[in-house]
């Protein structure tokens, strides 16, 4: 029986806040994350910011919510970089 493997990476995205500040987080995943990736690692953050959740179950986010996400909270995706180890 063939084995099917994946190569799954981990990924850094620098974003911008509304108000100047920066955020980083990661998102493990065997291509470039997705918009839906980068949303749900930004809510998992625990940085003392409140953004406004545009969908109850994050998890089913789609790029149409994601991009009301990025709108109404006013964060901008600046970079997305695999990290090497």
């Amino acid at each position: 029986m063939k084995r099917m493997t994946s190569e799954i990476g981990v990924w850094s995205v620098e974003f911008l806040r509304r108000d100047g500040t920066w955020g980083l987080v990661t998102v493990a995943s065997s291509q470039p994350p997705t918009k839906s990736q980068i949303v749900n690692a930004i809510c998992d953050l625990d940085d003392g910011y409140h953004y406004i959740v545009a969908d109850v179950f994050m998890g089913a986010v789609d790029d149409m919510v994601a991009d009301a996400f990025f709108e109404m909270n006013g964060v901008q995706v600046r970079n997305v970089d695999r990290v090497t180890i």
